[in-house]
């Protein structure tokens, strides 16, 4: 009687302790998907950390785009809200502390201008819808260049060398063509920039650059514009 009361109980022991388990494993699971959802969503560790440490909005000045989209309808569309975009997936919104510049009266008005931008305090300037249309060229020609497209890369670079620290970098989103590099940096000169150029996207490396932006149009769906633009990307020389 008592061999088989000891093994009854033993019995009553492992059910309990299967149960026990399968209830922990549950606990567990659930523990872990609601972390994930506190960490910013299920993705990987790599775009959590990017999240967190890599993008730094107070690194970041805008230029050829207003930070306010509130005036029209038409002026909403040319300055449509930006995001923070890598390896195809969207990061989270540019938030308060980036800076934007543009010639725009609206945009003057608002204080979207260099002169407010403390000296060797960024890392990036992006340019958004910049007039660089010489960029899209095939084969550029320096001396048949509009006086346009010249007095806008020349002022940009200008003020991005004083607002940006070493080896800080001036983006601008586009349709460079990668056999034009040498042009323009005989166009800009040796001595403060280096140019290079990313025919899209997904050329770029976290040694490059760890994020792209990007003008966000459906958030539901995740899709965003120029997904096909390339980068041409002036690196400060000390």
């Amino acid at each position: 009687m008592k061999t088989r009361k000891n093994t009854k109980n033993i019995n009553i022991k492992n059910i309990n302790n299967k149960i026990n388990n399968k209830i922990n494993n549950k606990i567990n699971k659930k523990t872990k998907k609601n972390l994930q959802k506190l960490k910013g969503g299920s993705g990987s560790s790599k775009n959590n950390a990017l999240n967190d440490s890599h993008i730094n909005d107070s690194d970041l000045v805008i230029v050829c785009h207003c930070r306010k989209q509130q005036i029209n309808n038409n002026y909403y569309k040319t300055h449509r809200k930006l995001s923070y975009y890598k390896d195809k997936k969207w990061i989270k919104d540019l938030g308060d502390n980036v800076k934007y510049v543009d010639h725009d009266p609206i945009c003057i008005k608002q204080g979207d201008v260099w002169s407010i931008i403390e000296d060797s305090s960024k890392l990036y300037v992006w340019g958004i819808n910049c007039p660089l249309f010489f960029l899209s060229d095939k084969e550029i020609v320096i001396n048949k260049l509009d006086d346009l497209d010249k007095t806008t890369l020349f002022d940009i670079l200008e003020n991005s060398y004083r607002v940006l620290k070493t080896n800080g970098k001036v983006i601008i989103s586009g349709r460079p063509h990668k056999e034009n590099t040498e042009v323009i940096q005989c166009l800009v000169g040796h001595a403060k920039w280096h140019v290079s150029i990313n025919m899209n996207d997904s050329d770029l490396s976290d040694s490059k650059l760890p994020f792209y932006i990007r003008k966000r149009i459906d958030k539901k769906n995740n899709s965003h514009t120029d997904v096909r633009e390339g980068l041409i990307i002036f690196t400060k020389k000390s």
